[in-house]
């Protein structure tokens, strides 16, 4: 997208800023067309997708893959892979790490939550009582609203559920 990034100033637009939207769709369509299963993992991580902890092995494989096959990549001015700093690395692994360690039978999903700006997480586990006026737990199986997708592993290909169809299909 380096094309897309540009201004006609030299300068990158952010994904973050004005043109962000729909540069972030995109990447995403770019992204959920490629091959490289490393680079699908490592984006939907990044999206808070919902992955199935039967799949963790191959989540945990694809940070790793991603972190080596990206090195020529993300480069910063003196020609370095941001990829190849230690504290950057270090994180890719502990991530990794992580998520190996998941109990597959105490939790059957997880997700990555990517920032601490952005509380959306949360809420998918959280409910206000108005009566208490206390947040209580709640089960992404009690939504009765689309809120999130699983990503779904399967032959080496990534698909999507979302929360709804997800827990009506199981439920049946």
């Amino acid at each position: 997208m380096h094309n897309e990034i540009l201004t006609p100033y030299g300068y990158k637009k952010s994904l973050i800023g004005l043109d962000g939207d729909k540069l972030q769709r995109q990447l995403n369509e770019i992204i959920n067309n490629c091959n490289n299963i490393s680079d699908r993992i490592c984006w939907e991580i990044s999206m808070q997708q919902i992955f199935f902890t039967k799949d963790k092995d191959i989540v945990v494989r694809g940070i790793k893959d991603f972190l080596v096959n990206n090195k020529e990549y993300h480069l910063n001015d003196d020609g370095v892979s941001c990829l190849e700093y230690e504290h950057i690395a270090e994180r890719f692994n502990q991530i990794a790490d992580n998520i190996s360690d998941i109990d597959e039978k105490k939790s059957p999903y997880f997700v990555f939550k990517n920032t601490s700006v952005d509380d959306g997480v949360e809420y998918w586990f959280e409910q206000y009582d108005e009566e208490t006026e206390e947040y209580k737990e709640k089960s992404l199986k009690d939504w009765d609203k689309l809120i999130a997708e699983f990503v779904k592993i399967e032959d080496g290909q990534i698909s999507f559920i979302n929360n709804l169809d997800y827990f009506k299909q199981i439920n049946n």
